[in-house]
C-alpha cells in the first residue's frame, strides 16, 4: 500500500467483517477503529444504551474525536463498521487524503443466518433489514467497492482481500 488507506466494509451484520478486518490489521500492521468496541466502551461507561439521547450523543462524540485523530495521524487504517447507511452521512469524519478501499460482502440472508453462532439469535430479527440496506447500498455505490466477498469466494476472502489490498 504506497498510499494511505482507509479501508471500509460494507455488509449484514454477522457477515464476517470483523475477522477479515482482523487478519488485515495483523497482516499489514494498521490500526483499527472498531465500532462494535466503541459502542460497549460508552454503554460500559454510561450504564446504558444508545437508544438513550445522552449516551447516544457521547458514542457520537468519541467516534468523532477518534476518527479525527486518525486523520491527524494521515496513517492508513481499518475501519470495521459497515458503512451501508452510513456511507454519505458519515462522509464528513473521512479524510479526503486517504484512498477509500471499500470491501463489500454480498451474501444472501439464508448464508448469514446460517453462519450465525449460538447466541446471536436476537440479531436474526435485525437481518432481514441489514441485508436489504446492503442491496440498496450496493444499488448506489456498487461502482465504488474494491472487492466483493460472495458466497462463491467466502472460504478465500482472506487472502482475496490481502492480495487485493497489497
Amino acid at each position: 500500500m504506497s498510499k494511505p488507506y482507509q479501508i471500509l466494509f460494507a455488509g449484514a451484520g454477522g457477515c464476517g467483517k470483523s475477522p477479515v478486518a482482523n487478519y488485515l490489521s495483523w497482516k499489514f500492521n494498521l490500526p483499527r477503529m472498531e465500532n462494535d468496541a466503541l459502542r460497549n466502551e460508552v454503554r460500559g461507561d454510561m450504564q446504558g444504551n444508545l437508544n438513550d439521547p445522552t449516551i447516544l450523543a457521547e458514542y457520537k462524540r468519541r467516534l468523532k474525536d477518534r476518527y479525527d485523530e486518525l486523520n491527524k495521524l494521515g496513517w492508513s487504517f481499518i475501519d470495521d463498521c459497515s458503512i451501508d447507511r452510513t456511507w454519505v452521512t458519515r462522509g464528513e469524519w473521512y479524510d479526503d487524503k486517504r484512498v477509500p478501499f471499500i470491501i463489500s460482502f454480498d451474501l444472501s440472508y439464508d448464508f448469514i443466518a446460517s453462519r450465525y453462532a449460538s447466541g446471536k439469535e436476537p440479531q436474526l430479527a435485525h437481518l432481514r433489514r441489514w441485508v436489504d440496506d446492503h442491496e440498496k447500498f450496493l444499488n448506489e455505490y456498487k461502482d465504488q467497492v474494491n472487492v466483493h466477498i460472495t458466497e462463491d469466494n467466502y472460504k478465500d476472502r482472506m487472502v482475496i482481500c490481502e492480495n487485493a489490498l497489497r
